[in-house]
C-alpha cells in the first residue's frame, strides 16, 4: 500500500469514487486464528486501478501502530 492510495494532500481533492471514507473501515474483525484485525476497503488502486481491495492490519505495540493512528487522524481531521 502507498500512503497516496489512502490519504489526499488538500481536502478539495477527496473524491468518494477513489478516497476511503470512514464507513470503509471495519474494526474488530477476527482472523483465521480468531485476532483482532481492521480491514479498509479501498476502491482504487494505483495498480488495480478500479478494482476493489482491502487493507488488512493488526494491532502493534507502541507508537507505530495504524490504529491509534488512524483513530488520532480521524480525532483532529473529523470536522
Amino acid at each position: 500500500m502507498r500512503l497516496g492510495e489512502v490519504t489526499v494532500t488538500k481536502l478539495d481533492d477527496f473524491n468518494l469514487a477513489i478516497h476511503i471514507k470512514t464507513s470503509d473501515a471495519q474494526y474488530n474483525v477476527r482472523d483465521r486464528n480468531n485476532l483482532k484485525e481492521m480491514v479498509i476497503f479501498i476502491l482504487w488502486t494505483k495498480a488495480a486501478r478500479e478494482s476493489e481491495e482491502k487493507i488488512f492490519w493488526a494491532k502493534q505495540n507502541g507508537v507505530v501502530d495504524p490504529q491509534n493512528t488512524l483513530a488520532n487522524h480521524i480525532k483532529i481531521n473529523n470536522k
